[in-house]
Formats: structure tokens, sequence, C-alpha cells
């Protein structure tokens, strides 16, 4: 590939070099990551025609092998005005890694980086989140402080770098702060008492027990969601018997017990209207108080990633009981 390439980067006739790349490249039925490796620290004789070989390949490439070259050239020798391009082509999957590693290379704007966060599949934000969690700036610890967690590419080790980077037991400790950042908060801290080689993540966080101190004394202003209930009973849960016990057992003590009172003080949410209805069947009050159990159980289950029997589920049934009905009025 590298003899292949090599001469083609320096011909100033881009059109005809863009072609015979092309034909090059599918001729030897290689992948595209073979292109990258080949094209890391190729050397490149006349940086000026590689660079405009490069915005051609990336402007007009009719496969992803040709893209990515130009991407490659980019990554060295690009300019503020390619950076369009290169957050377009972001939104191809086989393509996210490549453009990210050369917008990080050419130090742009994070808000390049956010905007293709916001539009990218899930599968490139793994990346993305660990890119702009390396910038020190408001526009990144503002995007990253509403990351989204639930796509499954934050995992306890991203968790704690943008924790890290958002500061995130300083800015729980202001004065005003949203119940969306408390929310996220608690999501982080949750999501942090993953392994990672064997290990807990949360005792690699080093501000973790003022975090959560931080976090279970905000906790009150949570509105009474179902989210935000899985959210506190997992953090609760960490904080009794999790990894975080491992951090100060003695110190958290008081901790677990004020996060257990705003657990039994938060508003059960309301059923919904066709509570009393499944599929499309009549159900008497006792069948329908286990089928409304069995769905707060099982939806906690899957936000917390506990067991859905047990001393939690069986914790979570005594507080989640539908509504009783007395006098003709819901209590």
């Amino acid at each position: 590939m590298r003899e292949i390439l090599a001469p083609l980067l320096s011909d100033p006739n881009t059109v005809r070099a863009a072609d015979e790349i092309h034909r090059r490249l599918h001729t030897l039925g290689i992948q595209d990551r073979h292109v990258q490796a080949a094209m890391a620290d190729l050397p490149l004789e006349d940086t000026a025609a590689a660079c405009a070989l490069g915005r051609r390949l990336t402007r007009t490439g009719t496969s992803t092998l040709t893209v990515s070259v130009g991407i490659a050239l980019l990554a060295r020798l690009g300019k503020p005005e390619d950076f369009p391009y290169l957050k377009v082509l972001g939104l191809l999957r086989v393509l996210a890694r490549p453009v990210i590693g050369a917008l990080t290379a050419l130090d742009c704007p994070t808000a390049a980086l956010v905007w293709l966060a916001d539009h990218a599949e899930s599968r490139a934000l793994r990346h993305l989140i660990d890119a702009i969690a390396a910038r020190d700036d408001h526009d990144a610890r503002k995007w990253l402080i509403n990351a989204p967690l639930d796509s499954g590419a934050v995992g306890p080790s991203t968790a704690r770098r943008i924790a890290e980077a958002v500061q995130l037991a300083d800015i729980l400790s202001e004065e005003q702060i949203d119940t969306q950042v408390v929310a996220q908060a608690g999501r982080l801290l949750s999501r942090m008492t993953g392994l990672r080689d064997y290990q807990p993540e949360i005792l690699s966080y080093q501000q973790a027990i003022t975090a959560y101190d931080a976090f279970v004394t905000r906790s009150s202003q949570l509105p009474p969601t179902l989210d935000h209930y899985a959210t506190l009973l997992s953090v609760a849960l960490d904080l009794h018997s999790g990894p975080s016990v491992l951090l100060d057992s003695g110190g958290l003590q008081g901790l677990t017990g004020l996060a257990e009172g705003r657990l039994d003080r938060q508003v059960r949410p309301q059923p919904r209207r066709n509570e009393y209805m499944e599929n499309g069947h009549t159900l008497d009050k006792q069948s329908a108080r286990r089928t409304s159990n069995r769905r707060s159980v099982c939806a906690i289950s899957r936000r917390t990633g506990r067991p859905r029997h047990g001393p939690t589920a069986s914790r979570a049934r005594a507080v989640l009981q539908p509504p009783r009905t007395t006098g003709g009025r819901r209590t």
C-alpha cells in the first residue's frame, strides 16, 4: 500500500491521482482500517499537492477506501475550511473514528465535536465523549453534563472521565443547580460502580465521597419520576452494600441513611389510565396489583442492573405498591 500510495500523493493532477488511487485500492481488496494504518506516517514530499488531493478525495470520493485516504491526509494537513466536510463524513459509521481522530489532531473547535456527537450513531458516541472529555472549556463541560448515558457508550471509566472533566463535585456544591444536572450526577455515580479490570471504577474517582454527599443532599430536588427513583435507589444500594462501601465505610453510614430516607419520602409515580387493563382484558384488583408490581420491579431492574428477585425486588415492591382506593377515592 505504501508503494502504491506514495508516488500518487505528490501528483499535481489531483483528478488523475484520485482516480488511480481508487482503482489501485480496490484491486488490492483491502479494508478501511488498512488505509489508516498505511497513511499514519507515510512521508509527504509535496504537502501542498497532498493537501489538495486530500480535499478532492473527501469531497468527491466514491468509496470509503478513497475517502479514508483523504481523511488521513487532512488529519495532517487540513485547515478550518475542512471541518464542515469532515463533520458530515463522520456521520458514516465506518468513517466516524478516522474523522474524530482528524478533528482532534487539527484541534477543531469543541462545537464541531458536539455537533457530531448530537448527530452521529451511538456506536461512535464513546469515542466522541472521550474526545470531548479531553477538552477543558465551557462548551465541552456543558455538553458532557447532559451527555446521553443510556446508549451503552458510557462505561465505568468513561463515566469517571466525564465526572472529572465537568468537576462534578464542584457543580453539585453550587447554590443554584438544575435538577437535570442532579439526576445526571446520580447516573454517573451509579455507572462508576461498574468494574474495570476487576476493580470498581468508583475507587479511582478521588472526589467520590464529596460527590456522593452533595448528590444525596441535592436529591430532594428531583421530581418524583420512575427514572429518578431508580437512580436514587441504585445509589442507595451502592452506598449500603455495593462497591462504594470500600471508599470509607464509616463516613458513609450517615449518608446511606439519608439516601434511604429520600427513597421513603419519594412520591410514588401515578399509574397509567389503563393500569387495570392488560392485553385488552380487565383484571381484578389483586391481579392488577401483581401486574403493577411486576412492571415497576422490572423497570427498576433494567435501569439499575439489579436482580428482579431477592431483597432489592422485595424492597421495590414494598415501595411501589399501586394506589389503594378508600371510600371511592384514590390514596
